[in-house]
């Protein structure tokens, strides 16, 4: 298991200030994009994915009005030394919030606002059908297993006329200043390195088979934000590789090549 600040010394862990200061702008995005999708920003019911190592912005989202239920396969547990001082932090840092200092007192990660359930996204089953206004995640979904089985359960959990809006980082994880270099290799070696590296690696799957999958599923797309792409001149390098690599994406749509991360949105008719 690879080390995250949560069982780090003390002497190590991330600058606090600055961890809170990311839940801040978090929140912030969260709002104003709920509001943009939703028409509001309060009273919805929202589910995130993977939402990470502390939930100031969620405990926040929860306090403006919103039912908030969060959702991974391995829940993140409690630590004294990180997040107490980081929910004080962030507390500061938007002028006052009661329920960011009582998850601070708490012993509970999601303080007594967000409801956090231990399960994957290919399988929800303590989640109610049509239960959100809304499902979000940020750089979650290239890392699943099946996107369909996925797709399937946010459309089961998403309400009629719902939505769903996520962030996908297409990008080669082992180095994002060369993003499409998982391309060099075949097929089978890139099967054997996803799941050596527990999927970790990202995703060769494209923009256009994400959307694909979402559409073919009953969840139809709003809008896909393209907000990642490879520069020219690495795509000039890599390209003519990839053609000839012989692999089930040597002859796949430039364009789909020239897009590296998105945010997709989708609503459920």
């Amino acid at each position: 298991m690879s080390k995250t600040a949560l069982d780090l010394d003390q002497a190590n862990y991330p600058d606090l200030d600055a961890v809170a200061d990311y839940a801040r702008l978090v929140f912030v995005m969260y709002v104003r994009h709920l509001a943009v999708i939703t028409g509001r920003a309060t009273g919805l019911s929202i589910l995130e994915l993977g939402p990470g190592i502390d939930l100031g912005a969620q405990i926040l989202l929860a306090e403006m009005g919103n039912e908030v239920t969060v959702a991974e396969p391995y829940l993140v547990p409690w630590n004294a030394r990180f997040h107490p001082p980081a929910y004080r932090s962030l507390a500061t840092m938007v002028g006052g919030s009661p329920a960011l200092e009582q998850a601070a007192e708490s012993g509970d990660v999601g303080g007594h606002l967000v409801r956090r359930i231990a399960e994957s996204a290919e399988n929800l089953s303590s989640l109610k059908d049509e239960q959100f206004d809304i499902v979000i995640s940020t750089a979650v979904l290239e890392h699943v297993r099946d996107i369909g089985k996925v797709c399937a359960e946010l459309k089961r959990v998403t309400k009629r006329c719902g939505y769903n809006s996520h962030q996908v980082d297409l990008r080669y994880h082992r180095s994002f200043d060369r993003p499409l270099d998982h391309f060099l290799m075949s097929d089978g070696e890139w099967i054997a390195n996803a799941i050596a590296n527990n999927f970790e690696l990202g995703t060769r799957m494209r923009a256009s088979e994400f959307i694909k999958i979402f559409n073919q599923h009953g969840l139809m797309t709003v809008k896909n934000q393209v907000n990642a792409r490879p520069t020219p001149e690495y795509l000039a390098e890599v390209l003519p590789q990839i053609r000839s690599a012989g692999h089930s994406y040597s002859n796949w749509s430039e364009e789909d090549f020239r897009i590296t991360g998105m945010r997709l949105v989708t609503q459920k008719l």
